[in-house]
């Protein structure tokens, strides 16, 4: 039987993800809440004999939709339950509005490729992780500002502004869940009284740092600038990137800085896939589809 996740369930979850995904420890109980709230009636639980048989998150960013994680206990696979909760999570994004569909996926794992292929996903541009070749050192940059410190409204005027040149596709809701977190560190850069991008680094929403910038704004120096305070506020832990390979300008920011580490597939929903099977030459967004 399937039915819309709850908090309850998540101590179960937490342990079968670790199975599913042979993740060295447990996700935090903390994270699998931040995981629920973005959009907890498109998550869902597949149970048999009372006990939680597969589960799947989705999460919402303004009119873009992705799917995962996504697991399965052993004990019941081969009956159908992954194609079920993908049906069920993709007909929850495609309920709320979402215009775009999509989801990353390891590329070794075929099986799991199968099932989406068979679900009409269709394979888009890789999602490659960085990490960083150059130690950080100390930047004392003006035009950088701590985003707990900055009003709302002036990241509402970055997000709207973001939204218009990315037509709707928003950040706002996990930005100010970042900004709530005491463990999250995030950055704006404002130019000539303007926020023109940030970078954030917040655990409990995704374990790799993530951010945007309004087109064209993204020089190598304001990257590095923003990304030297994140490594400054974590000082000994190695921060990784995730950035799509279509957005190319990107690419060329921080190609003498990091290198790659491994690339996910990313795939998207047949008639759902829009712009996200698009090069951009402009744009800036590292905000990979997976937690």
């Amino acid at each position: 039987m399937i039915k819309v996740m709850q908090d309850k369930c998540l101590n179960e979850i937490q342990i079968l993800d670790k199975e599913c995904f042979n993740r060295d420890k447990l996700r935090s109980i903390d994270n699998l809440k931040s995981l629920l709230k973005n959009n907890q009636n498109g998550c869902f639980t597949i149970s048999e004999n009372r006990k939680i048989a597969g589960y799947i998150f989705t999460r919402v960013l303004g009119n873009a939709g992705y799917i995962g994680p996504l697991g399965v206990n052993s004990e019941f696979r081969n009956k159908g339950y992954g194609k079920l909760l993908v049906k069920k999570g993709t007909e929850a994004l495609i309920n709320t509005g979402c215009k775009y569909i999509g989801l990353e996926v390891l590329p070794e794992l075929g099986n799991n490729i199968g099932l989406y292929l068979k679900e009409r996903y269709i394979p888009a541009f890789s999602t490659i992780t960085y990490k960083k070749i150059i130690p950080y050192k100390q930047i004392n940059d003006c035009f950088v500002i701590n985003g707990k410190n900055i009003e709302l409204n002036s990241i509402e005027e970055f997000n709207y502004n973001f939204k218009v040149e990315n037509d709707d596709y928003s950040l706002l809701q996990d930005i100010i869940l970042a900004r709530s977190q005491k463990n999250s560190n995030i950055y704006f850069y404002k130019q000539n009284t303007k926020i023109i991008g940030f970078l954030c680094y917040s655990p409990l929403i995704n374990p790799f740092v993530w951010g945007a910038f309004l087109q064209n704004s993204c020089e190598k120096s304001i990257f590095s600038a923003l990304f030297s305070r994140l490594e400054n506020d974590n000082n000994g832990k190695e921060l990784r990137i995730r950035i799509n390979s279509r957005y190319r300008k990107q690419l060329e920011v921080i190609d003498s800085l990091f290198i790659v580490e491994r690339s996910t597939l990313r795939m998207m929903k047949k008639g759902f896939e829009g712009k996200f099977m698009l090069v951009d030459e402009s744009g800036f967004v590292a905000r990979p589809w997976i937690s």
